[in-house]
């Protein structure tokens, strides 16, 4: 039986209207269904975590097309059970098309999985953690519109504390958190 055409590269074609890098059905269905909704259970918090470590360098699109390699190489995201890989399994994983082949990439996720069970640990639960930092709500954040004839933005620029709207920092949170990891081992 012919194999049916992967058609995950298509332009959607459903007239929503999108963010400009929903460009194709992988990243439409990524944006429409879990781009920016709250997260509360512990495995999808690790699944995301080793996601966005292993895009460094690269595009969204590239992980996302190995996401089932990296759920099956990754013990489904269970980060207790991914702590307890040992150097041969990792070596293994080097040769799994699966997944992004980078010795350094692969070897963060057991590292940020021991951490992630030494949280929950210490937490009660990595989403109970991860969420304090924020008093348990999202944070919405509109940036304000840049003055009439300014320049666009360059790309390397980042926004300052003026960008945003008034009352909303977006980095409180996220300091506080870094500061927090550092001691478990992140």
């Amino acid at each position: 039986m012919p194999t049916p055409p992967d058609d995950s590269r298509a332009a959607p074609t459903d007239g929503l209207v999108r963010c400009p890098w929903a460009s194709d059905a992988l990243l439409a269905a990524y944006h429409d269904e879990e781009w920016g909704v709250p997260v509360h259970d512990d495995r999808r918090h690790f699944e995301m975590l080793t996601l966005e470590g292993a895009q460094a360098g690269l595009s969204w699109r590239t992980v996302l097309a190995r996401r089932d390699g990296y759920r099956q190489a990754f013990a489904s995201f269970e980060p207790a059970g991914v702590a307890s890989f040992t150097p041969s399994l990792l070596e293994a994983l080097l040769a799994d098309p699966g997944v992004i082949r980078h010795r350094g990439k692969l070897e963060s996720v057991v590292t940020n999985a021991r951490a992630f069970v030494a949280v929950q640990e210490a937490e009660g639960g990595f989403d109970a953690y991860v969420w304090r930092f924020v008093d348990g709500r999202p944070v919405s954040v509109t940036p304000s519109r840049p003055p009439p004839n300014s320049p666009p933005p360059r790309r390397s620029q980042r926004p300052s504390a003026a960008t945003f709207a008034a009352g909303a920092s977006p980095s409180s949170g996220r300091r506080s958190a870094t500061r927090t990891c550092r001691p478990p081992g992140w």
